[in-house]
């Protein structure tokens, strides 16, 4: 086979292949299959080699010796030239010089196939100046390259944020941390597979290094990103994979270091580990989505499907050879897969953003609920120790009045008129609605306020009488609340139509509330919170008895009705 030089960069791919003595015509890239250990393989070809013109030739796991004109220009795979541990010299690129120049003269390459694997692959050499060699190179695994540049950068920078953000924002900190760990292993296996790399980095044992612990603990951190991220609600599963990957990459490595197993047969387990590994994830993550309605698993669905597909792809490439250039059809994924993932990260932070911001503005409320129950209790106390001080003040009086009556005689018929008009008009004492002193209070006070105002008012109660002074105050905070809203909301309707019905009862150790009033018909809830109608944003006064309630293992509910207003309440009173 004869192949001229060009001035160009010239893949030599049509050479002869003699095997054991048997020589055949054969295209090159080309892989030996079922091939024994330690079989000698020659490779044949006529070539030119022009002025400044060097061969670059391209080895996998096997020794190799290049001659040109039967003078031997470069040996690589001898055992002094790699560490112990490895059976098999690693991946290696060369540039040689050719011992003829501007004549024609015979390539020869003897290769001896792997002592650990049972397939062998040839890669055509390319005969050309070192600047278009270079060139070659360049435009044909360029961007392999850079991705991996790129991972690495981007994984370094994701640690570096991720130990900033740790003082603020622990959770985002680890999805930074991970997603970098992530990008980091992508970067390190994508570059000790660049046959760029090779050729700059001349240290084939680090670079196969590189390459396969960066294949075995790829799915290690997406794992835990995914955990970080997605709330499941049961993550044991995917904290046993995660442990399988890692024991079993941490096994692969002792095997190679003591020169049992190499990585590179290892690697044929984790063409099946690291697709299955990814599969799973992407079936517990669909199953977190649809099962528990995971809004940041049904983010996680597309990313983690690009990444479990194109690991099939990069798997089926392996064995079929769709393209000579490993690992590259994966890396793409991994590419799409950090770009759609920073897009998730922007929407979690936002989302963790607006998570902070309400919980800060819930805090700040719940501190004005505090204080305005608190200010609730005391105008109770007050409404509570001046119905008793009244009540005093009638019965002295009404006595006081009789007195004077009694004191005066019936000499003066007028004065006798107008002390007995005056004992007539002495307030009578308020009605009993229930048995609580505090809430009876309460109640009278409103129901005083409802009959100024006409509206019907009625009330059948259950209120136990318990020796608990916070109990009680609590109650009478709910009971006001609800009032208060109550005939602020009758006001608003026509004189007519105003109500408040009001009733409470005790069934199996739980105390319920429940009150129909006339409402205009203006109730706004969003996310379980009540817009004021007194004021500009929420309510406080529905949230505190909510927050009543749920002090007490219960709840409360408002709902707005075609024509009424419905507020129910229930509290546990076992133990108090």
């Amino acid at each position: 086979m004869y192949q001229s030089g060009l001035s160009e960069a010239s893949y030599i791919k049509n050479v002869k292949l003699v095997i054991n003595g048997a020589e055949k015509d054969t295209t090159l890239p080309y892989t030996l299959t079922g091939i024994t250990p330690e079989t000698p393989v020659t490779v044949r070809a006529y070539i030119y080699p022009k002025e400044k013109d060097f061969i670059y030739v391209k080895t996998a796991y096997t020794p190799a010796t290049v001659y040109t004109d039967d003078i031997e220009i470069y040996k690589f795979g001898k055992k002094e030239t790699y560490p112990a541990f490895m059976r098999d010299p690693a991946t290696e690129v060369f540039i040689s010089e050719p011992a003829v120049r501007n004549k024609e003269t015979e390539l020869k390459i003897e290769f001896l196939s792997p002592k650990t694997r049972s397939s062998m692959t040839i890669y055509p050499p390319i005969i050309g100046s070192i600047k278009s060699i270079f060139q070659d190179r360049i435009t044909e695994y360029k961007y392999i390259f850079l991705l991996a540049i790129v991972e690495i950068g981007t994984g370094i920078s994701l640690i570096v944020i991720s130990f900033i953000l740790k003082f603020f924002e622990k959770k985002i900190s680890l999805i930074f941390f991970w997603l970098g760990i992530f990008a980091l292993t992508s970067g390190v296996w994508a570059l000790g597979e660049s046959t760029l790399t090779a050729l700059i980095i001349k240290n084939p044992t680090f670079l196969y290094l590189c390459a396969f612990i960066g294949l075995f603990t790829l799915a290690i951190p997406l794992i835990h990103l995914t955990l970080v991220s997605v709330d499941f609600k049961n993550p044991k599963p995917l904290y046993i994979i995660s442990a399988f990957i890692t024991i079993a990459a941490i096994l692969s490595l002792i095997l190679q270091l003591l020169g049992i197993y190499p990585l590179s047969s290892s690697m044929y387990a984790f063409h099946i580990i690291n697709p299955c590994a990814l599969s799973l994830l992407l079936f517990f993550i669909l199953y977190e989505a649809l099962k528990n309605d995971s809004l940041q698993a049904k983010r996680f669905i597309l990313p983690i499907m690009i990444l479990a597909i194109s690991a099939l792809i990069e798997v089926a490439n392996y064995y079929f050879r769709f393209t000579y250039k490993l690992a590259s059809l994966f890396q793409y994924g991994i590419l799409l897969f950090i770009l759609v993932m920073g897009f998730i990260i922007g929407f979690y932070t936002r989302d963790t953003a607006k998570i902070k911001n309400d919980n800060e503005k819930l805090t700040s409320e719940l501190e004005f609920i505090r204080i305005q129950m608190d200010e609730q209790r005391k105008y109770n106390e007050l409404i509570t120790n001046s119905e008793k001080a009244l009540k005093k003040q009638r019965h002295d009086l009404r006595h006081h009045l009789i007195t004077i009556r009694e004191l005066a005689g019936s000499a003066n018929g007028e004065l006798d008129s107008y002390i007995n008009s005056l004992i007539d008009n002495v307030p009578k004492p308020q009605d009993k609605y229930c048995e609580n002193t505090a809430v009876n209070a309460i109640i009278s006070h409103y129901a005083a306020i409802c009959k100024d105002e006409n509206i019907a008012f009625t009330a059948r109660l259950v209120v136990p009488d318990i020796d608990n002074t916070g109990f009680n105050s609590e109650l009478s905070v709910i009971f006001g609340n609800l009032l208060e809203n109550a005939t602020y909301a009758c006001r608003k309707t026509d004189s007519d139509k105003r109500f408040i019905r009001i009733c409470s009862g005790i069934r199996y150790d739980t105390f319920v509330i429940t009150m129909d009033n006339s409402y205009d018909g203006n109730f706004i809830s969003v996310d379980g919170r009540f817009r004021s109608t007194k004021r500009d944003g929420f309510g406080i006064g529905l949230s505190s008895i909510q927050s009543v309630a749920r002090k007490y293992q219960g709840d409360a509910k408002f709902e707005g009705k075609d024509e009424y207003f419905q507020s129910s309440v229930y509290m546990r009173i076992e133990g108090i």
